[in-house]
């Protein structure tokens, strides 16, 4: 936002204590935190997260008042942040500095509770699993081009012309110059980079009516840019597992292919990332959220398996779920991207597309993959008889990071 000089700032201070009130009211001590007032301070959290990102937001079903969103704008002027952009009613995902300071703000509301005990103690857990979550994700998407991929995403899920023909002008104006932000950290990419920031313009085209020149020129640019990119082998080293984990699912790999054979079966309808999938939660109010796009196919695989014993269709996804996790460890590993994928390869019939996207998750999103290979060899612990069970116990205790989860599901289930 645009910087503002002393006098200004000073009124505006007088403003906000005058006329604005927070909208996150302070919680009580550290020393007398009760369950109850966990019980209010989670639906602050989740207030702070949805005000600086509104991806969270729909996750969360929360929709911050204007109030609350004019004073986080005029805060942003007095902390000089000039990076903060506000599209529409909010600020966009680009608005980094300022992203931080509501996480910032949901992290001290969270760390207040990590004495509860009990059932409690889970929930206070989820809660700050929870806002970690959020401080990786925009640690991630601020490393650009890396992160680009997912804000390109985003903006086309958040982004909006406006009303009026100002509003429409000043929404032109602001992606183009996100456009432009994106256009100017691009270096050598990989080709898997290349492929993924390619297609997350797909959806910002798709949503661009002509009258948007601006931005329809930073777009065009932006692809002549990355058609003639010089390509790299070199990236970002993602999280390799040890020799004697990738070893271990390898052999759960084969176990369920054998399973699945080549029977067939109605193949499940999984949502794809992006899309919604809920777990049940057992009345948790972090357990109950949407699953963020990193567990939404786990999600809806859990789902799926909750509902019976499991057909060969729906062995074969989760196998195919497990050969994306060892394309991932072992590009990590520095594994060529054409020889990691040779072997194993998956079970659903590959289109190229399908193989490109699966090949550029495991490339960008080791960690992810991995976490939903971990759930998967939880599930399938006892054998297949026995993975509708977990599955079921696993939607009961919804969402949240993969070991807070197991970890509480032992506990059930050893």
């Amino acid at each position: 936002m645009e910087r503002t000089g002393p006098k200004r700032a000073t009124a505006l201070l007088l403003m906000l204590a005058c006329c604005a009130r927070s909208p996150l009211p302070a919680a009580a001590p550290a020393s007398v935190a009760t369950p109850r007032d966990l019980a209010q301070d989670e639906a602050r959290v989740l207030l702070a997260l949805s005000r600086g990102d509104g991806r969270f937001a729909r996750r969360a079903g929360v929709r911050p008042t204007e109030a609350e969103l004019h004073t986080q704008a005029l805060a942003a002027i007095l902390a000089e942040d000039t990076s903060a952009r506000m599209e529409g009613d909010r600020p966009d995902l680009f608005s980094f500095d300022l992203r931080e300071r509501a996480i910032g703000e949901a992290a001290d509301l969270a760390a207040q509770y990590t004495h509860l005990p009990g059932a409690n103690a889970l929930e206070a857990a989820r809660l700050t699993g929870l806002v970690a979550e959020e401080r990786s994700r925009l640690a991630h998407e601020r490393a650009l081009p890396w992160g680009a991929p997912t804000l390109l995403r985003g903006l086309a899920e958040t982004w909006s012309e406006g009303a009026s023909p100002a509003e429409a002008e000043a929404a032109d104006a602001r992606l183009a110059a996100r456009l432009g932000q994106v256009d100017g950290s691009l270096a050598a990419l990989t080709p898997e980079l290349r492929d993924a920031l390619e297609s997350s313009l797909d959806p910002i085209e798709a949503k661009l009516s002509w009258s948007m020149r601006r931005s329809q020129g930073a777009l065009v640019k932006l692809r002549v840019r990355l058609a003639e990119a010089t390509l790299s082998a070199d990236g970002p080293v993602g999280a390799a597992l040890t020799p004697e984990a990738e070893n271990k699912l390898q052999t759960l790999c084969e176990e369920l292919g054998k399973v699945a054979g080549d029977s067939g079966g109605e193949a499940p309808a999984l949502p794809l990332a992006g899309s919604a999938c809920r777990l049940s939660g057992g009345g948790s109010v972090v357990g109950a959220l949407i699953a963020p796009p990193e567990r939404t196919v786990l999600c809806g695989l859990i789902k799926a398996l909750a509902t019976g014993a499991p057909n060969a269709a729906l062995v074969a996804a989760f196998h195919d779920r497990l050969v994306v996790a060892l394309w991932a460890t072992r590009m990590a590993s520095g594994m060529p991207a054409g020889e990691a994928i040779g072997r194993p390869r998956p079970l659903t019939a590959m289109s190229p597309g399908l193989e490109a996207a699966w090949t550029r998750e495991a490339a960008l999103d080791s960690e992810a993959a991995q976490a939903t290979a971990k759930a998967i060899a939880w599930l399938f612990a006892n054998g297949v008889s026995e993975a509708p069970a977990r599955a079921r116990a696993w939607d009961a205790l919804g969402d949240g990071p993969v070991d807070l989860a197991i970890n509480a599901l032992k506990i059930a289930l050893p």
